[in-house]
């Protein structure tokens, strides 16, 4: 997996860590608009999902609760990461917005 995604206008790759909810591609210019909000928040509710959903099914085991709970508590965030990495991975969607406008120069 790479930390890449793709422009839509150029197909150049745009690092994760440039996106934002308005931004410009470095390579051709355009302004590209991203959800990074709702990605975030999808990401944020499967995470905790997974937690969750772990947490039970480790309780349906014949184990003592403490040692379950150590167990969810060690491993259990990290699961929660690894599904909400994917999950804001797979849902963050670039859409071209406008090509950049040059701005305009003050004569002095």
């Amino acid at each position: 997996m790479t930390a890449a995604m793709p422009c839509p206008v150029c197909a150049g790759p745009i690092g994760i860590h440039v996106v934002r909810p308005e931004f410009t591609c470095h390579h051709c210019g355009w302004v590209l608009r991203a959800n990074v909000g709702d990605a975030f928040r999808r990401a944020t509710v499967v995470g905790v999902a997974a937690v969750l959903i772990a947490l039970g099914l480790l309780l349906l085991l014949p184990f003592p609760t403490a040692s379950v709970v150590d167990v969810w508590l060690r491993g259990g965030a990290g699961l929660g990461m690894i599904f909400a990495t994917i999950t804001y991975r797979t849902t963050l969607a670039l859409t071209p917005a406008r090509p950049l406008r040059a701005k305009a120069r003050r004569s002095v």
